[in-house]
C-alpha cells in the first residue's frame, strides 16, 4: 500500500470510530431520561392516583405554549397612562361632560372656579405649554446658565435639604393663558405640578391695537398702556403698529406668545434677573362695578383678596385721603364730590376722565383677619360691608 492510501484508511477508522463514541453518549442520555420519566410517573401515579397508561397519554400530547407577552418600554406606559378616560370628581367638571359649557370664555364669564386641569384639557385641546427659565449655575468667565428649575436650600441637623421650583406658563395663543409655580423634591414632579396649577390659573386676556400709527381695530398688540410692579421690577407695555414684533426679552417672549400678543413693545425697571418674583408685596385697593366677569376674576385670586360693598362715606374718605388724578395730582375740596357722583352714574369707571380708580394703601396695623370659610370664600375672602371697617384701618 502506497503511502496516501494508508493515510486514507486510518482517516476513515478514526470518523468510524468518533461515530461510535456519539451513538454510546446517545444511548446513555436516553437510559438516564427514561429513568428519570419513570420516577416522574411513579411521584404523579402516588400523588394523584392515576394508572401508568394515563399519565403516558397526557405526556404524549403537544404542550400548548402560551403567546409571549410583547415588550414594551416606559414610554408606552407612559401613553396609556396618557390617555385614560376622564372621570370628573367635581360638579363643574361633571357640566362640562354633559356640554352646559361650550367653551372656556362661558366658563370664566361666569365666575366658576376650576378644581381639575382636565376641564381645561377638554375644552382647549389645542392648549399649549411653555418652561420658564428661572434657575442658575455660575459658568467659566462669569455670567450664569440659565436652568429650568431654581434650587432652593434650608440648613437642617443632617446637613442641606434641597428643594426645587418651577415656573411653566400654558396658553392657545389666542388670548387664554395662564401660570404656575410649583415647588418639589425632584425635577419632574416640579415641572408637573406647576403645569397642572398652571391650568388652574387659565384667564381671558383684553387684546386690541392701540397704536395711533396703526388703527386697524385688530386683535394684534394691547388696547393701551399697561404698567406692573412685583418687588423691585417694574414692567411697561405699550401698543405698536404690525409688524414691529414681541420686542422683549427671552422668557417674557414666551408669555406674550402664549397669550396671543404679537406686536409690543416692553421695558422693564429694577432687577430683572430674579424672574421668580411673582407675588406682589405692594398693598393696593381697586373700585370695581359690580359684574359677573369682575366677581370671577376676583374668586380666581380669592386668597390674595379681599371685597365687599363699600358705604358712601368710606368711599369719600378713600377718595379726599388716597384719590389720585392723572398725573399723581391729589383730588381735594369739591372735586371729591365731583368724582363721587360721576362714579353713581358711570357704568365704566374707566369712563371717567382724570381719575385713577386704584388706590395705594398700607396694611392693617393689627395685620388681615383670615376667614376660615367654605373654599369659593377664599382665606381672605368676601366680608360684606366690613370691608369699609378694614379700609378705614388700612387708610
Amino acid at each position: 500500500m502506497t503511502k496516501k492510501k494508508k493515510e486514507k484508511h486510518e482517516e476513515t477508522r478514526d470518523e468510524i470510530e468518533k461515530e461510535k463514541e456519539v451513538l454510546e453518549e446517545k444511548e446513555e442520555e436516553e437510559k438516564t431520561t427514561d429513568k428519570e420519566t419513570e420516577k416522574k410517573i411513579e411521584r404523579q401515579i402516588t400523588r394523584g392516583k392515576k394508572t401508568k397508561e394515563e399519565v403516558l397519554e397526557k405526556a404524549k400530547e403537544p404542550e400548548k405554549k402560551e403567546p409571549e407577552k410583547e415588550r414594551r418600554g416606559r414610554r408606552e406606559y407612559r401613553r396609556e397612562a396618557e390617555h385614560v378616560e376622564w372621570i370628573p370628581k367635581t360638579r363643574l367638571g361633571n357640566d362640562v361632560l354633559k356640554g352646559k359649557y361650550k367653551s372656556l370664555e362661558d366658563l370664566l364669564m361666569k365666575g366658576e372656579i376650576i378644581l381639575e386641569p382636565e376641564i381645561i384639557d377638554y375644552l382647549v385641546p389645542e392648549l399649549k405649554n411653555e418652561l420658564i427659565y428661572i434657575g442658575g449655575t455660575p459658568g467659566k468667565g462669569g455670567g450664569a446658565r440659565r436652568t429650568p428649575t431654581k434650587m432652593t436650600a434650608r440648613m437642617h441637623k443632617s446637613g442641606r435639604r434641597f428643594k426645587l421650583n418651577a415656573v411653566v406658563v400654558v396658553g392657545n395663543e389666542d388670548g387664554i393663558i395662564g401660570i404656575g409655580k410649583s415647588v418639589s423634591n425632584e425635577h419632574r414632579t416640579a415641572i408637573e405640578k406647576a403645569l397642572q396649577q398652571a391650568k388652574l390659573n387659565v384667564i381671558k386676556i383684553r387684546r386690541g391695537c392701540g397704536s395711533w400709527e396703526c388703527n386697524c381695530e385688530g386683535a394684534h398688540s394691547i388696547p393701551f398702556k399697561t404698567e406692573g410692579k412685583v418687588g423691585s421690577v417694574k414692567v411697561v407695555m405699550l401698543p405698536t403698529p404690525t409688524g414691529v414684533g414681541i420686542v422683549a426679552g427671552g422668557e417674557t417672549k414666551k408669555i406674550l406668545r402664549l397669550a396671543g400678543v404679537k406686536d409690543v413693545w416692553v421695558k422693564t425697571y429694577g432687577m430683572t434677573s430674579t424672574r421668580g418674583n411673582l407675588l406682589n408685596r405692594i398693598n393696593h385697593c381697586v373700585l370695581l362695578r359690580k359684574d359677573s366677569a369682575v366677581e370671577g376674576m376676583i374668586r380666581k385670586a380669592k386668597d390674595f383678596i379681599t371685597w365687599g360693598e363699600i358705604s358712601e362715606k368710606t368711599l369719600e374718605k378713600l377718595i379726599a385721603k388716597k384719590g389720585r388724578k392723572t398725573g399723581d395730582k391729589k383730588i381735594e375740596g369739591k372735586e371729591v364730590k365731583v368724582i363721587l357722583s360721576k362714579i353713581k352714574k358711570a357704568k365704566n369707571l374707566r369712563e371717567i376722565e382724570g381719575f385713577k380708580p386704584v388706590f395705594r394703601m398700607n396694611p392693617p396695623e393689627k395685620g388681615y383677619i383670615r376667614i376660615k370659610q367654605a373654599y369659593p370664600k377664599g382665606a381672605l375672602g368676601y366680608r360684606g360691608e366690613k370691608i369699609s371697617e378694614l379700609l378705614e384701618r388700612m387708610m
